[in-house]
């Protein structure tokens, strides 16, 4: 399997990041009342962003040991 670059593993931990800080932001502001739908978007994105990023990290870091 082709190894990810280091720049595609910062990427997807810069945006694991933001999308997590979106979502705690909207916990503490409370906009979640106004529409469910998006605090559940948006959680749902945070979610997948992190276990991309994982699986990236991981990749990187194995290819990384075999050479």
């Amino acid at each position: 399997m082709k190894q990810p670059r280091r720049l595609t593993v910062i990427l997807f931990g810069t945006c694991a990041v933001i999308w997590t800080i979106r979502a705690i932001l909207e916990v503490v502001y409370q906009t979640y009342n106004d529409s469910v739908f998006l605090f559940v978007l948006n959680v749902l994105c945070a979610v997948i962003w992190i276990a991309a990023f994982v699986v990236n990290l991981k990749r990187y870091r194995s290819n990384k040991d075999e050479q």
